[in-house]
């Protein structure tokens, strides 16, 4: 007799677990999907200020770019070059050079480079080479 006794408690403790993690289980779901919601509404309430906000930041870059296009127009840095800074362009022709013979042409870039190579410094620096 003592036998059933255990196994009817054992049954019934049983039950109770099972209907604890049930209930357990609906009050998480529950309450889990009323967060869900209340974060999905605190997200749709600020989406339209996040919109308003965006169509200023782009209005703001439009002014922006054509602000940047007027300041680089080449008239007006011209004109602020001659009117501020005293500065007149240059309109001498530059310098034609002739050459009859292509030999003295290429006599004449060989005579450059050397000059050029002599023009050449080697430094020596610590720690580099």
């Amino acid at each position: 007799m003592r036998t059933k006794k255990v196994k009817k408690l054992k049954s019934s403790t049983r039950k109770r677990m099972v209907s604890f993690i049930v209930l357990f289980s609906l009050v998480f779901v529950i309450s889990a999907r009323m967060y869900q919601g209340f974060k999905i509404d605190l997200l749709n309430k600020e989406l339209p200020r996040l919109e308003e906000k965006r169509n200023q930041l782009l209005d703001a870059t439009e002014k922006l770019r054509s602000e940047v296009e007027r300041l680089k127009n080449i008239d007006r840095i011209s004109k602020i070059a001659r009117e501020k800074l005293g500065l007149v362009p240059n309109e001498d022709k530059g310098a034609l050079l002739r050459l009859e013979n292509y030999d003295d042409f290429l006599a004449l870039k060989k005579d450059f480079g050397k000059k050029k190579d002599e023009d050449k410094r080697q430094y020596r620096v610590a720690g580099v080479q």
